[in-house]
């Protein structure tokens, strides 16, 4: 017969207990992953990704969770679009997006300063902000009006997000960012001046860069 406790409780059951409340809160974050803003589950999802970014250890590794996980709320935007009633978690979810863009490039800018190389990091911050830039140049003229000034400035943050990154981002990876995305984000401006908003412009690098061994490149400004 097991030893019973001064609590009444033998230890194999209050392992036991512990064990099935382990199950079931890793049974309710699994549940809440697909939950957006307003939903029943959302705080717990919200909370679960807090403590993933706790443990996520380095600057470098925060940075590159930050950028995914504004692409989770842009998702989560998205899903809303043609929801009645659903503007406000739609707006709470493009807020939440334009946050982690920021925390990313923060982190990716202290992981830099601490000699870390993280070119590739920023290169993938600077993917997903032209990413969310091109998505929501997709659904802008999906959403009720009330909700355009809200995509406005996500489309505003993403731009300088991607314009950071890629100013950050050093020599060859630069050069090899630049050119794939110039042109896509060169499109996506042109897209979102027809339908009446107008973007900052974009600045990007255009000095030259030394790689390889002292072979100069030049950096394009912008689209072709």
């Amino acid at each position: 017969m097991a030893k019973v406790n001064e609590k009444g409780f033998a230890p194999l059951t209050i392992l036991g207990i512990l064990a099935l409340v382990g199950v079931g809160a890793v049974g309710t974050a699994a549940a809440s992953d697909g939950a957006r803003p307003g939903d029943a589950l959302y705080s717990i999802d919200q909370a679960t990704e807090n403590v993933r970014l706790a443990f996520a250890g380095s600057s470098e590794a925060k940075a590159r969770m930050q950028s995914g996980l504004a692409l989770e709320r842009l998702e989560e935007a998205q899903s809303l679009v043609n929801e009645a009633g659903r503007t406000a978690h739609l707006e709470e979810a493009l807020t939440k997006a334009q946050t982690h863009l920021a925390n990313a490039q923060t982190k990716a800018e202290e992981a830099q300063a601490q000699g870390k190389d993280v070119d590739e990091v920023l290169a993938l911050l600077a993917e997903n902000s032209l990413r969310l830039q091109e998505n929501l140049a997709d659904v802008y003229e999906r959403v009720p009006e009330q909700a355009k000034p809200a995509i406005e400035r996500a489309m505003e943050a993403s731009q300088k997000g991607f314009t950071e990154a890629a100013n950050a981002v050093s020599g060859q990876k630069r050069q090899e960012l630049l050119n794939g995305s110039s042109q896509r984000l060169e499109r996506v401006r042109e897209r979102v001046q027809e339908m009446g908003v107008e973007l900052p412009e974009v600045e990007l690098p255009e000095t030259e860069e030394e790689v390889g061994g002292n072979i100069p490149i030049d950096i394009p400004a912008g689209g072709p």
